[in-house]
């Protein structure tokens, strides 16, 4: 086939063609509607093969190893350029001119053949990819005259692209509706997207629907952004996979079962490079092949999130660091084990400590392979870093009260710094805690239930800053909620008992920058005639004690970080408590964490014997039934900078005595970094 050629062309907008049936003086045969399809297809090839022209060849690196094989593929996570600082290759500009060629000339055969469905999804591909959203979603929408589900699911596609996700997920639910049933599961089984443990999991399960919705729920990167851009995203990667599936790719290859893998796991290409190999011999042979680029985020969860979020601790649900992957045809398999087996790969390997290197891979497949399995850049927030939170649980009657401080990393802060105002906060949920309030307030006797949630945050000047503070019920998917705005600040949220997935978020709309930390939360209600306690509360050191938890709230430490020979105060509520019953109390600190301090909803073991104490004394009872607040102020100013334990125990006389745990770390005081 020869060069696409180019007559002379307008730059700046696609001539459209309007044509309906009604236009149409007559159809074309069967015959000739074959031959117009088979016109078409040959109008893509011919754009797709010019794109592997244009691109000038570069030499290819020294290295053939690949990071992780699919098929005739590998992939490869380069380290030399930080994923930050790579710049996608640029495009020659003859190929926007060639994009406008192919667009007239489908267009041309679209007004004769106006209900071809292959026509009708290249011709949407390629105007979605020039940002020409209201070209793209009328022919969809238009559809040639005929209803069907393509056309819904390539309406929801442009929407997704252009960031209308709410909208965009009703059109693929609608979609879904409209196609076969066989097509609909295959759309909706993330085969390709979990680990073999995940994904034998989700087999098993009798209800793929519930868990379905599950992994969509855990894969939001912000619940502060409206809809589920991950979610229809996986949607808009399956309309791909059919418009590309027959149709000339970018690779140069036939695509088969490995480019639909890798579709529905990174998504669409970034940009194309070509490379070349290095000549060796007397023989000439074209080795120049096609390089596509790739960035982004692990958001599906893992396995055991999957399972039962609700018991995932703090810290150890981790967001993916952002990664670059090139996919290249050929190249050798990953690394195979040692001979030593996994404790020699693991002493041997320098991607252990960058956590890149998938423990659960080497194990189950004998291989040392590296980076996430699936990639997502959510375009809000390109950079999406770890928010650092305090979050304890308190309760409220037969409700659980959550409460949060947050504050990003002092050197990831891009935005602005000043303190956010008060938000209006709401819970969904609130009706139906207002219709139980009467009730509650007769029989509680450890405080009264909230109405609505209460956010509190300094008042200050409003910032272009997003907060919020969620409670996302794993079992049903029933979300509570209090936002307001600024950078940090402490929230507190109340829902019924139970168990649930908790977020904290700051998202800066302008430096398109967020920061989110997201684990497991639960709890029962209290058992009738027994003590409980709250969580531990780290506070600020100075100034009075607290004699309420709103007190406290406003002082609460966002992150678990205390200055070496600083003074903190740590506060928590004592429920069941008998009108009088004194009780002793332990304050204690041990080095290291405890093995099961991570799983945020434990009570822990006691303070053994030899293990030091810092503080004991008697507490007087309280003189009505209620909840007991307490707080004292502690300095630990023989820590040395180290990770600790820190344990308070409670003994009331003829009971179970009560323990309970929070981890801190004590840093070195910044006055010595100045001096």
């Amino acid at each position: 086939m020869g060069v696409l050629a180019f007559p002379a062309l307008v730059l700046g907008g696609v001539p459209l063609r309007a044509h309906t049936l009604a236009a149409q003086t007559s159809s074309p045969s069967p015959a000739d509607s074959l031959d117009l399809l088979e016109q078409a297809k040959d109008v893509q090839a011919r754009y797709e093969r010019y794109r592997e022209q244009r691109t000038p060849p570069d030499l290819a690196a020294l290295t053939n190893r690949c990071d992780d094989v699919v098929g005739r593929y590998c992939f490869r996570f380069p380290d030399h350029i930080g994923v930050d600082e790579w710049r996608a290759p640029d495009q020659p500009v003859e190929l926007e001119l060639a994009r406008t060629r192919v667009l007239r000339d489908l267009g041309d055969i679209a007004g004769k053949i106006p209900g071809d469905l292959w026509v009708l999804g290249q011709r949407v591909y390629y105007l979605t990819g020039m940002g020409a959203w209201g070209n793209a979603v009328g022919l969809a929408q238009r559809c040639g005259g005929r209803s069907h589900w393509w056309c819904t699911a390539l309406a929801a596609y442009v929407d997704h692209e252009r960031g209308r996700w709410t909208v965009a997920e009703e059109g693929f639910a609608r979609a879904l509706e409209q196609m076969p049933p066989d097509t609909a599961a295959r759309w909706t089984a993330p085969e390709y997207l979990l680990e073999n443990s995940a994904w034998n999991s989700y087999e098993r399960t009798a209800d793929k629907k519930a868990l379905q919705e599950r992994l969509w729920m855990l894969s939001d990167p912000l619940y502060l952004v409206e809809g589920n851009d991950r979610k229809t995203e996986q949607y808009a990667r399956q309309v791909l996979v059919r418009i590309r599936a027959q149709a000339v790719n970018g690779t140069g290859l036939d695509w088969e079962d490995d480019l639909e893998e890798i579709t529905l796991r990174w998504g669409a290409a970034e940009s194309w490079s070509r490379e070349r190999d290095v000549q060796t011999g007397d023989t000439l042979v074209d080795s120049r092949r096609m390089v596509s680029h790739r960035r982004g985020q692990e958001f599906l969860p893992s396995a055991e999130v999957l399972e039962d979020p609700s018991e995932v601790g703090a810290g150890a649900w981790a967001l993916g660091d952002r990664v670059r992957l090139e996919l290249r045809e050929g190249g050798s398999p990953v690394d195979q084990l040692p001979a030593g087996g996994l404790l020699e790969a693991l002493t041997q390997t320098s991607q252990l400590l960058d956590g890149n290197i998938d423990l659960v891979g080497m194990i189950r497949d004998g291989t040392m392979r590296s980076g996430p399995r699936t990639g997502y850049t959510a375009p809000y927030a390109p950079t999406l870093d770890v928010l650092e939170t305090q979050i304890a649980r308190f309760r409220r009657g037969d409700s659980l009260l959550v409460a949060g401080a947050f504050a990003p990393r002092a050197e990831q802060e891009k935005g602005p710094a000043a303190a956010p105002r008060m938000p209006d906060g709401r819970d969904f949920r609130a009706e139906r805690n207002e219709s139980r309030s009467d009730l509650q307030r007769r029989t509680n006797p450890f405080g009264v239930v909230r109405e609505t949630p209460v956010a509190f945050l300094p008042d200050v000047s409003e910032q272009n800053v997003e907060s919020g503070l969620f409670l996302i019920d794993s079992e049903s998917g029933e979300r509570h909620q209090v936002r307001g705005e600024g950078p940090e600040g402490a929230f507190q949220l109340q829902a019924p008992n139970g168990h649930y997935v908790v977020g904290l978020e700051v998202f800066s709309p302008l430096e398109k920058q967020a920061w989110r930390e997201r684990h497991g939360l639960w709890q029962d209600p209290i058992v009738p005639g027994l003590a409980a306690i709250s969580d531990l509360l780290i506070l600020q050191g100075g100034g009075e004690v607290p004699t309420s938890l709103d007190e406290a709230l406003p002082t609460a430490l966002p992150a678990l970080r205390i200055e070496e020979g600083e003074a903190f105060k740590v506060a928590w509520e004592l429920y069941g408590l008998r009108v009088g019953e004194t009780a002793s109390v332990r304050i204690g600190v041990t080095l290291g964490r405890t093995g099961i301090i991570g799983r945020l909803g434990e009570f822990l073991r006691l303070l053994g014997p030899d293990e030091p104490v810092v503080m004991t004394y008697e507490d007087a009872g309280p003189d009505v039934l209620g909840t007991v607040f307490r707080a004292v102020e502690l300095n630990l100013s023989d820590l040395e900078p180290a990770e600790y334990t820190l344990t308070v125990e409670i003994d009331l006389a003829g009971r179970e005595p009560m323990t309970v745990d929070r981890a801190i770390l004590v840093v070195p005081s910044s006055t010595e970094d100045q001096r």
